[in-house]
This record gives C-alpha cells, structure tokens and sequence, in this order.
C-alpha cells in the first residue's frame, strides 16, 4: 500500500476519520502541525488534502504527523479487509479469507488485531526474518499461509547488466533447489498452513515493455515444458500437504532454515560477482 503525498485525512462520507479526536476538535492544534490555516474541521472537510511522503510505509519526520499517517493506514487497512470480507461472506459463507498479504513489512501487534475478525488466515508476503509471523500468529490466534513466496528468477545477461533482476539464481536447477528447500523449511513449522509460491505459467518476454524483467516459468516462452522444474514443483507441494499438519522440533527446524538461508546467501554471492563482472564490461 502506498501512501500517497496527497492524502486525505477523510472518510469515506467525506468527514475527517478520526481527526477531530485526536486534535481534541481544536482546529489550530492540526494547523500548527500540518501548517495550515483551515477554520474548522468542516473546513478541512470541504477543502483539506495532507501532504504525507510518497513511498511503501514511508512515514513522515514530523512525530504528530507520523502518528496521523499511521492511523490513517490503519483505517484503510480496517475498511479494505472489512469490505473484503463482507462481500465474499455475501456468496460464500465457507469462503476462506486469507485478507490482504503485506510485502516485505507487517503491520503492528493492535492492527492485527483490529482485521482478525474478517480474515480467517494471515497471509504474509515472503518468508521474513525481520518480519517474523511467529509473534502475529501468537498474538491473533490465526495460522498463516505464506504468499507470493519467490524461489529464485534466472535472467538473460542484458537484463543482468541493467539491474532488472529481483531474485536472481544462477540456473533453473537452482529454482528447484529453493522450492525444494522451502518446501521442507515451512512444512516443518507449526505456525503456517501453506504457501503459494510466486511463479509464472510462461517466461515474460525480456523484449515487452510490459514483461522486461525476463522471469521465468514452467514452459518456455515457445511453450516447451520444464519438465524438471514442474516434477520438483509437483513433489514438494505433495510433501506439503502429507507434512503441514506434522510439524517439526525447533532444532529441526532450525536447521532447515539455515539450510534454505545459507542457500540464498550463496547465490546472492554469485549474482553480485555476476553484476560486477558485467558492469566492467
């Protein structure tokens, strides 16, 4: 979710969401933070835009205006999975809602807590050791599945070179091997029910606009099959379901993750030579 730099301190009925609280409904208390000169909150209401920074949870130097940009992402979040929820309940009373994923960050403990009734399943992007879902799944009471995981891209040279390239292995061989392993590493564990793996049908074309990051997929960009990566996909997500509701020790565990994480620390190492080495080309 992106905050944009002008964002509204308004609700959906067009009044201030919960301003007029936090400011004790004195207006020039927000003047003084925000630089304004708005009259009332209904002037804010009829006239008011709040400029906060562009960027993917980039919050505000200003610690007041911090705290309102907060809470106002807060609300969105709350509306979004409340909508969400609303609507899929409508059709489908067993429907399994996993709500919003939220990539690389997470949200705090309170607003967990605030969605957990319209969301069944906690849906994080990406295995997080900063982010660890151990502690949202503690404090919610919610397994998680684990969304649009990546398992390594392979890229053509020029894209390499440019930059392009989120996720890079060396060789498709190595995509099987990070399925493979994180397969093993989050069946093991007690705090998530599944993954979905993030992964095309086809190769994108590296000489689309719209598809220039040349990532791969399970058949060529002629249609040929990967027959070995598709086997290594079929046999850990069998392992997956056999194994998700047996989960491991913590040692075992423990080393499964350092396995995965050592493994990933290895290709980076490749990459960033590889990047080196082209750019003194």
């Amino acid at each position: 979710m992106d905050t944009s730099s002008t964002t509204s301190l308004l609700n959906a009925n067009g009044t201030p969401f919960s301003t007029t609280k936090r400011y004790d409904g004195d207006i020039q208390k927000l003047n003084a933070v925000y630089k304004k000169n708005y009259q009332s909150f209904d002037d804010l209401g009829t006239k008011g835009g709040i400029a906060y920074p562009t960027g993917y949870f980039t919050y505000s130097n200003n610690k007041n205006s911090a705290t309102d940009q907060e809470a106002l992402i807060a609300e969105i979040v709350v509306k979004v999975n409340q909508l969400g929820h609303s609507e899929i309940r409508k059709v489908d009373s067993g429907h399994m809602v996993l709500g919003c994923y939220v990539i690389g960050v997470t949200y705090s403990a309170e607003l967990w807590k605030r969605i957990t009734p319209y969301i069944d399943v906690l849906a994080p992007q990406h295995f997080s050791e900063t982010h660890k879902i151990n502690p949202v799944v503690k404090a919610t009471g919610l397994p998680a599945l684990l969304s649009d995981q990546v398992f390594g891209n392979v890229y053509p040279e020029a894209l390499l070179k440019a930059g392009r390239t989120p996720g890079p292995v060396p060789d498709h061989l190595d995509r099987r091997v990070l399925y493979h392993l994180l397969s093993r590493r989050l069946a093991a564990d007690p705090d998530f029910v599944g993954v979905s793996f993030c992964a095309c049908l086809h190769d994108n074309a590296h000489t689309v606009a719209a598809y220039d990051r040349g990532q791969p997929g399970f058949f060529t960009i002629d249609n040929e099959p990967r027959s070995k990566t598709i086997a290594t996909a079929q046999e850990a997500n069998e392992f997956i379901y056999k194994h998700v509701r047996q989960p491991l020790g913590e040692t075992a565990i423990k080393k499964l993750d350092e396995d995965y994480h050592e493994t990933i620390t290895a290709y980076q190492a490749i990459s960033k030579r590889r990047n080196a080495f082209l750019g003194e080309q």
